[in-house]
């Protein structure tokens, strides 16, 4: 679990390197010298909002370690007012919200480089994409049977559904 190698080795290794500063990007902190400053960043409360969208030893991890991390931590970020709203009533505690920011490397490609790309894929218009890990909180296995009983009825007759995401699991139900 990457959480309890957070906890284990991380730790270890965070106390052996004498860390001035550590940035838990990802809800947790390793168990550090109360001289190390930390930051904490909080995406979401998926695991309290509904605690089946994740695997139960994952869920078990925010339940155990969450709210004694954010009390540790020096600065807490979030990147929205709801998370910000949501960490305040689970803990207590205020966030510095920072609103994420795409990098200007992410820009439109040409309508060649599109078409290309559309082709060696096989996807034709009209489509609908949904960029998404495959996992029940995405909600694709109910994207797939709107899309299919759109199909149906005759209402998106010639779009295609075009799914792009790593499968990570229970995504079983969007295969078949």
């Amino acid at each position: 679990s990457p959480i309890l190698w957070l906890k284990i080795i991380g730790s270890w290794i965070c106390r052996k390197d004498q860390l001035d500063i550590f940035w838990g990007t990802y809800f947790f902190l390793p168990y550090l010298d109360q001289s190390t400053k930390t930051i904490l960043t909080v995406h979401d409360f998926w695991f309290d909002i509904d605690p089946t969208g994740m695997d139960w030893f994952h869920t078990q991890g925010f339940y155990l370690f969450l709210k004694n991390d954010v009390k540790r931590a020096n600065t807490i970020i979030t990147n929205s007012q709801e998370t910000d709203r949501q960490l305040f009533n689970y803990t207590g505690r205020n966030s510095i919200i920072i609103k994420p920011v795409v990098s200007e490397i992410f820009k439109p490609l040409s309508r060649d480089i599109v078409k290309s790309e559309l082709e060696n894929y096989q996807i034709s218009s009209p489509y609908l994409l949904n960029v998404a890990t495959w996992e029940p909180r995405k909600n694709v296995e109910l994207l797939v049977k709107t899309f299919i009983n759109l199909k149906k009825e005759g209402l998106i007759p010639d779009q295609k559904l075009v799914l792009v995401g790593k499968k990570v699991w229970k995504y079983e139900g969007i295969e078949t």
